[in-house]
């Protein structure tokens, strides 16, 4: 899937996803962006690509890590939305979660 795609997509089943607020929801959307962008979890390099002014954004992304929401509902509203979009039997996922402190983690979830 192209850039481009991805973002649509994330946009568009994100709208669907139960138990998050959309604040929550457009962060998400925001934060993965910009981490695929900058090829990186580092807030300083997401902010750098993200919309708006990078000294904004910095403080908007440590905001959303610091706020200690369980990422237990997003995880499982992320997999229902590649389940029900790839129309597939039962698959087997892949998952690679790298931890970049305590409160932040950032996941890579394939099909194998």
């Amino acid at each position: 899937m192209k850039p481009r795609q991805r973002y649509q997509w994330v946009g568009k089943t994100s709208k669907e996803w139960a138990g998050l607020t959309r604040h929550f929801r457009e962060n998400v959307q925001e934060c993965s962006r910009a981490g695929v962008r900058a090829q990186s979890s580092q807030i300083r390099k997401i902010a750098g690509v993200a919309k708006g002014r990078a000294d904004s954004q910095r403080r908007r992304v440590q905001r959303f890590v610091k706020q200690g929401m369980a990422m237990g509902p997003c995880f499982r509203q992320w997999t229902k939305s590649v389940l029900k979009s790839i129309k597939a039997g039962p698959i087997t996922l892949v998952v690679d979660e790298t931890k970049r402190q305590d409160q932040l983690g950032v996941m890579l979830v394939g099909i194998a």
